[in-house]
């Protein structure tokens, strides 16, 4: 965790923002001084004990519009509280603790676990994870960028956990689902995939220390040549 910046950190009213501890290197939240706590999508939650401790297991879509890509996380519980929605509806949920990366700096943050999928932004930042930290200036968006994400060590990381474990794991079965793609958009898709990690994870898997999926390697290795 780092300290509070002695200068407040300027937030548009939409950031890029990262949730480690959670596996999300990156997610989209709609900055909402309104909002005294803040919130995160998740549906099929499961609570449980596990050393004593109460825990939560969700699964939630990271993406915006998009319901077909799924994450599962696990998270301590440290409250359950009744919240009430702008519309005024009532609702019992539970309340973890948990860190947030925007750009270099990461601190811990408490959010409740609700359904967003009728919802723009999978995840609302409110005022009191801010507290201290920063100030928003609503006339603008993405003011820390989600290139600044690259900054903070544990999201990197994080970034290439995720982008390596696609590559060895994932890409082939992708590649089924979508026989329509072309040369072309196959080649933007692993350029874009490659973009995200950092020069220790390319030099990770070109060195062999992954399975690259054998049919996709001569596209794998000309996107990386271009």
């Amino acid at each position: 965790m780092t300290a509070k910046p002695k200068k407040k950190l300027t937030l548009g009213w939409r950031e890029w923002v990262s949730l480690p501890e959670l596996g999300l290197p990156h997610i989209k939240a709609k900055v909402d001084t309104g909002a005294r706590t803040s919130a995160l999508h998740a549906f099929e939650l499961r609570d449980f004990e596990e050393n004593g401790l109460h825990r939560v297991e969700f699964r939630m879509h990271p993406n915006q519009r998009d319901t077909e890509t799924v994450t599962t996380c696990i998270a301590d519980v440290i409250d359950e509280r009744i919240v009430r929605d702008s519309g005024g509806h009532e609702e019992k949920r539970f309340v973890i603790k948990t860190s947030i990366a925007i750009g270099p700096h990461t601190w811990p943050i408490e959010m409740t676990l609700t359904g967003r999928d009728d919802m723009l932004f999978r995840m609302l930042l409110g005022r009191t994870a801010l507290k201290g930290r920063a100030i928003v200036d609503p006339s603008r968006s993405y003011l820390v960028g989600k290139r600044k994400l690259k900054l903070n060590p544990d999201t990197q990381l994080l970034e290439d956990v995720t982008d390596l474990v696609f590559i060895e794991h994932y890409m082939l079965e992708f590649a089924g689902k979508h026989p329509e793609y072309s040369e072309e958009k196959w080649i933007d898709i692993i350029q874009k995939t490659w973009k995200k990690m950092s020069d220790k994870a390319h030099e990770f898997a070109l060195s062999g220390k992954i399975t690259l999926p054998e049919p996709l390697i001569p596209l794998i290795q000309k996107a990386v040549a271009g």
